[in-house]
């Protein structure tokens, strides 16, 4: 009894977390979608969404790892849905890595980049084309602590576009995934 509740429960927040996602995938990409864009350090940005998935990494024995560096690093973003980047981003590398998600903040080239890689099973080279789409499940399907509602890359993808930006997924030196988001920074 007390276990059938706890799946109930379970499963309802779970497809609360689809109809959610669906419904904002759904915004983003009709024309009714607006973006407060401002110019903000996205150090501190970074900080607080990693800040609330150390928990969920603690309780995987994930350890996640941050390199940024010490001096700002600014450019016109909206500061909620570049949290959200980062959180559904580090999420989703918690979910699939072993023991380690790395998450890398810098300037290189006239972009910021935002790196988050994990140490876990990568992602198949059939599979890489297509890990933005909506709902697109990997052909070589790896076994993961949690499956997610596979809408989550799709609107990582449509955030960063929408913020004039552009996100990647390669294979991360050394083994599992790594998503790579580029912006432009502030103007002078």
């Amino acid at each position: 009894p007390v276990a059938v509740g706890e799946i109930i429960e379970s499963e309802s927040r779970r497809l609360e977390r689809l109809v959610g996602d669906l419904l904002l995938l759904a915004r983003l990409e009709g024309t009714g979608f607006s973006y407060t864009l401002s110019d903000h350090d996205l150090g501190p940005i970074v900080a607080d969404a990693i800040d609330g998935l150390r928990q969920e990494a603690t309780d995987r024995g994930v350890e996640l790892r941050v390199r940024q560096p010490d001096s700002p690093i600014r450019a016109r973003v909206d500061r909620d849905r570049f949290g959200q980047i980062v959180s559904n981003l580090v999420g989703n590398a918690v979910r699939f890595a072993d023991s380690e998600v790395h998450v890398t903040l810098w300037f290189a080239e006239g972009k910021i980049h935002l790196a988050v890689g994990d140490d876990g099973p990568g992602i198949g080279e059939a599979d890489l084309p297509h890990v933005f789409e909506r709902l697109y499940v990997a052909q070589q399907n790896p076994k993961i602590k949690e499956s997610g509602s596979g809408l989550g890359l799709a609107i990582v993808r449509e955030l960063t576009e929408g913020m004039g930006g552009t996100v990647v997924a390669r294979r991360a030196t050394g083994g599992g995934a790594e998503f790579v988001v580029s912006l432009d920074p502030s103007g002078d």
